[in-house]
């Protein structure tokens, strides 16, 4: 029985991402089209691997350049993702979302003042010339 889900998650850059993915200890691999889970493996854009877990993520670029993501999170392996990237992805967005957000304040030539990480939060200082 397959268990992948489809989860929403608004990825535009790939940069971001694989910034992201570092920053969890995880590893984005758009090369690698076979995604395994709990029934086996699918065909993807690319995957996301979680180290200790058999499963992977899949990601398949949609026709808008959006990224959606596709993970077994179910069972012992499910729970690996889940530490690694969040409930629903949650840690891994937060990352993105500062990542994404250093790589626009930098296109802007904003300058990024500080970074504060706490358990929950992560503060971006950008300032504004």
């Amino acid at each position: 029985m397959s268990h992948m889900a489809k989860l929403n998650v608004d990825i535009q850059n790939l940069d971001s991402l694989r910034r992201a993915c570092d920053r969890l200890g995880i590893v984005l691999d758009m090369n690698d089209h076979n995604v395994r889970y709990y029934g086996g493996t699918q065909n993807y854009d690319g995957s996301i691997k979680v180290p200790g877990s058999t499963y992977d993520i899949g990601l398949k670029v949609l026709p808008d350049g959006s990224i959606e993501m596709h993970g077994d999170l179910y069972g012992s392996n499910g729970e690996i993702i889940r530490k690694a990237c969040g409930n629903n992805f949650s840690d891994l967005k937060q990352m993105y979302t500062v990542e994404e957000t250093k790589r626009l304040a930098m296109i802007n030539s904003y300058n990024i003042v500080s970074e504060v990480e706490t358990d929950e939060d992560i503060e971006l200082t950008i300032e504004v010339d």
